[in-house]
């Protein structure tokens, strides 16, 4: 009976390292996931940054060349 006990308490740890193991990969992929986001979304921003400033800088310009028209 006692070596069933341990048979049991054995194969009980061994799931549980399997477990772990498991949470650990799942853990990293949510990881390297996220930070695939994380840089995609930061692309995304700065593209759009540089069209508001392209966009700024145009109108900045045509203000320029009216200013100077009226004067």
């Amino acid at each position: 009976m006692e070596q069933k006990d341990d048979i049991e308490k054995i194969e009980h740890i061994q799931k549980k390292k399997i477990e772990m193991e498991l949470s650990r990969e799942q853990a990293i992929l949510a990881k390297e996931k996220q930070i695939n986001e994380n840089h995609k979304l930061a692309v995304k921003v700065k593209k759009e940054v540089n069209v508001l400033l392209e966009e700024r800088e145009k109108n900045i310009i045509e203000r320029i060349e009216e200013n100077k028209k009226v004067i």
